[in-house]
């Protein structure tokens, strides 16, 4: 008959085996779950890129057609000093923000 020795180290070793178990099964879990959140970052990352760059073009966009109208300004000083008519104003301020 074993000894109540013997019994304990059994016990002790299913315990401690049922615990490595669920503790390896718990590490595999969050590891797919931090590949899966890398996987989404990077897919982040890469929209920003995209965003960034579209930022780009459309600042670039904007500089240019902020440097035509001041040319344009610039070229007619008698037109472009005068006073927007109330009317023309409310309309434009429809469309675009005034300030």
């Amino acid at each position: 008959m074993p000894s109540r020795l013997t019994l304990a180290l059994v016990a002790a070793l299913a315990i401690a085996s049922g615990l490595a178990l669920w503790g390896w099964s718990e590490a595999g879990q969050y590891y797919r779950v931090a590949q899966e959140r890398t996987r989404e970052l990077e897919a982040a990352q890469a929209r920003l890129v995209g965003i960034q760059k579209q930022v780009r073009e459309v600042e670039a966009q904007a500089a240019a057609a902020r440097a035509d109208l001041q040319e344009v300004l610039d070229a007619a000083p008698d037109w472009s000093r005068t006073a927007v008519p109330v009317g023309v104003a409310d309309g434009l301020c429809k469309h675009i923000k005034c300030r």
